[in-house]
């Protein structure tokens, strides 16, 4: 079921972050992420979450804090989240849960009532750390469907109160360690390689080494460093996979010709002709010729450095691609539904000794973190240990002066007095896993970096146990981000929801684009328009049309359009109009500015125009703003005075008055039948000026849409006193004349 719900900006990191939104006193009590939640005070419930059939509007002030407001569109999921009816208003269906909603870019959007606020939410989403998939959920604007203040105002009974409080936070604690876990195991597999490739990964890094000492040494090194070079390279080509693949071939091309390997070996040395006719081999078949040393010789170290980088870094890759495009979460993990544990689902050796290990120290032992590893290593490597001894014996494997025993002391060793540590004596891949986790298990970077220097080829194991550490909540964006780049990421995704959820995802995984530019000023939007640019361009156009008294106005239009043009798809004011003042028709003969062009720039952008370019309005300040008491008249109807912030009050200056402005007639009261007064009140204009320069034809369209003989069938049938037709005008056309409401219920008393 599709529902809303409304909530505050300040929110958007914590709901993103978590990927989930909880009753407000779940918080308090949470292991992880936020420990506070900003409820609205529209909504002041603590142990239930209120959602909507219909997107609600609302407003928030708050002077302390840039709070804006969020409608979260989410498809809920009723077989989890149990919903409870409270009640129907003006078609509206209100719905309690007091349990946590699991949200995801599959069943998610954030709603808007204008870009500003859009843009401000994108950001603080792009700037967090924490918030790994922030850019994967949809962002977009939105109608409104009903007025929250009024619903608030009705006497509906909410029984605010959440069932087995303590368990459903239990399990939310236990969750993020499991989503951790889940997620550090797939973090594993991305990393994972072949044995083959461990090996040609640490030879690799070897050369590198030694290369950069011979450089440092102005290209000179001892014997011993070009004789490790020599034998480096030979074991490198031995596990090369296009060595491997291409003798292979060879062999079985033999074979098929009748043709005995040994004899023909023999032939291509007497003739030293063997490299020349394996390698036209390798090419002909499409393989890629092995990096070798020989091909580039002492001279030329640099080169085959790192080229045979940049080969060992493509092996990898495919290496890990292949991995990541078998991992299948549901045949990998066994979760219990009451998130009490999640075992690998495996039933070969190392499933079953990895499981035992993490039972022992994750889900029912000491379950370390970050800040214990660091403080504490020695004691929680000792009943490691301990918990190894036991499960060595309870699966009927020595233990006692074992190879197993020897490394956990070794390990306990190198922790307390830093004795040598030879990771590679050890066969044991989940022991080494264990040893991975015990020393480094507090970074991310510093896991996956002992496991490369000590040629691991499988690092799910230490990756799972670093997760389930630090929690899903903790990781950061950019270690998620080295997931999402892979195709398989949205369906592997979807899995990891089922497995935790039990919730079915459909749809791909979208991308949302980077923030939209924040505009100077607000920019009005067209109903089924999304032609941003246009827009912009329009209303540049509209505020020239307004404008009274303009020498040789149509001379104008012309260079206008030509400095669109020159602009390009940039919707950057300052930069517009300084383009638009290079063109002589908008110059005085004395080359200033003329006044059309320093009133438009006063209105769209004054200060960062004289930020960006230099102050050119100084002297027309004085002349564009409004006369002192036509100001005084203005404020002292709003209620305000001259010593106070009217940012939020645009007040048109004189010449942009409407030639259709004449002596106001009497409202009648009603707002539906007082279209000569809203015509031609003096303040009732300005205002609606500012909004658009069509305002006529809105009003007019609006005013005739309620008329009973309309064709028009969205108003019919719906109350049309002052409060609901006033609530409807100012939120038509994505709020378009959100700014007369004020004026609005002051002349008809609301």
């Amino acid at each position: 079921m599709k529902l809303y719900l409304a909530t505050s900006s300040l929110n958007i990191d914590n709901i993103l972050s978590t990927e989930s939104v909880a009753p407000y006193s779940f918080y308090q009590l949470r292991e992880y992420g936020y420990s506070s939640y900003l409820s609205l005070d529209l909504i002041p419930f603590k142990n239930v979450i209120i959602l909507f059939s219909g997107i609600p509007h609302f407003e928030i002030y708050d002077r302390d804090h840039d709070s804006r407001p969020v409608i979260l569109e989410i498809e809920v999921n009723e077989d989890v989240n149990s919903l409870k009816h409270i009640g129907e208003y003006e078609g509206i269906h209100i719905y309690s849960t007091d349990t946590i909603i699991r949200l995801s870019p599959f069943n998610t959007r954030l709603l808007f009532f204008n870009h500003q606020d859009l843009n401000h939410a994108r950001l603080s989403c792009s700037d967090s750390l924490t918030n790994k998939l922030g850019d994967r959920f949809l962002f977009d604007l939105c109608h409104t469907d009903f007025d929250l203040v009024r619903l608030s105002n009705a006497n509906l009974h909410i029984n605010d109160s959440c069932e087995k409080f303590d368990q459903k936070v239990l399990q939310d604690n236990r969750l993020n360690r499991i989503k951790g876990f889940v997620f550090g195991y797939y973090l594993g597999i991305s990393k994972s390689v072949t044995s083959n490739s461990a090996k040609l990964l640490k030879i690799q890094k070897r050369i590198y080494d030694i290369v950069a000492t011979i450089k440092n040494g102005g290209g000179y090194g001892n014997n011993s460093f070009f004789d490790e070079l020599g034998q480096l390279d030979k074991e490198y080509r031995r596990f090369d996979p296009s060595t491997l693949k291409c003798k292979d071939l060879w062999e079985k091309t033999l074979n098929e010709l009748g043709i005995q390997s040994e004899a023909l070996n023999q032939l291509l040395a007497l003739y030293d002709v063997n490299n020349v006719i394996k390698t036209n081999f390798m090419k002909k078949n499409g393989l890629m010729p092995p990096v070798s040393l020989s091909q580039y010789g002492l001279n030329n170290i640099e080169m085959y450095r790192d080229n045979l980088k940049s080969h060992t870094k493509s092996i990898v890759e495919e290496d890990q691609k292949t991995q990541m495009s078998s991992f299948d979460v549901m045949k990998t993990f066994d979760l219990d539904p009451s998130y009490e544990t999640c075992m690998l689902a495996g039933e070969d050796h190392d499933s079953m000794i990895f499981n035992k290990f993490i039972d022992a120290i994750l889900w029912h032992g000491i379950a370390p973190t970050p800040d214990t590893l660091r403080t504490d290593r020695f004691n929680i490597a000792t009943e490691i240990t301990k918990s190894a001894k036991n499960i060595w014996e309870s699966t009927n494997q020595k233990w006692q002066n074992s190879s197993a025993q020897m490394f956990m002391n070794e390990l306990r060793q190198n922790i307390k007095s830093f004795t040598p540590l030879d990771i590679n004596k050890q066969e044991n891949v989940i022991l080494k896993s264990i040893a991975a986790f015990v020393l480094k298990g507090e970074d991310f970077d510093a896991v996956v970096q002992f496991c490369e220097d000590n040629s691991y080829s499988n690092y799910s194991y230490a990756l799972a146990l670093w997760g389930a550490t630090i929690g899903y909540v903790k990781m950061s964006k950019p270690i998620i981000a080295s997931l999402t780049k892979y195709k398989s990421f949205s369906n592997t995704y979807k899995d990891i929801i089922s497995l935790l959820y039990n919730i079915e995802s459909k749809g791909e995984l979208p991308y949302v684009e980077e923030p939209i530019r924040v505009e100077p000023q607000p920019v009005s939007v067209y109903d089924g328009d999304n032609d941003s640019l246009r827009i912009w361009q329009n209303g540049i156009r509209s505020y020239l049309d307004q404008l009274k008294n303009v020498p040789k106005k149509k001379n104008l239009y012309p260079p206008l359009e030509s400095a669109f043009k020159e602009n390009g798809d940039q919707m950057d004011y300052a930069k517009f109009f300084a383009i638009l003042n290079d063109y002589k028709e908008w110059k005085t003969t004395k080359g200033e500015p003329i006044k059309a062009w320093k009133s438009m720039v006063e209105h769209f952008c004054p200060d960062e125009y004289s930020n960006r370019f230099g102050s050119v309005l100084q002297s027309s300040r004085e002349k564009v703003h409004q006369p002192k008491n036509m100001k005084e008249k203005v404020l002292d109807f709003f209620g305000l005075t001259s010593g106070e912030d009217n940012s939020q009050e645009e007040i048109l200056i004189e010449e942009n008055m409407p030639k259709n402005v004449s002596s106001s007639y009497p409202s009648t009261g009603s707002f539906l039948t007082d279209i000569d007064f809203l015509s031609t009140n003096e303040n009732s204009v300005r205002l609606l000026s500012a909004c658009h320069s069509d305002w006529n034809k809105d009003l007019s369209w609006f005013i005739d849409a309620h008329k009973s003989n309309s064709t028009f069938e969205h108003y019919k049938n719906k109350p049309q006193d002052n409060e609901t037709v006033i609530r409807q005008f100012v939120n038509l056309k994505k709020g378009r004349y959100k700014r007369m409401e004020d004026f609005l219920r002051r002349i008809y008393k609301l």
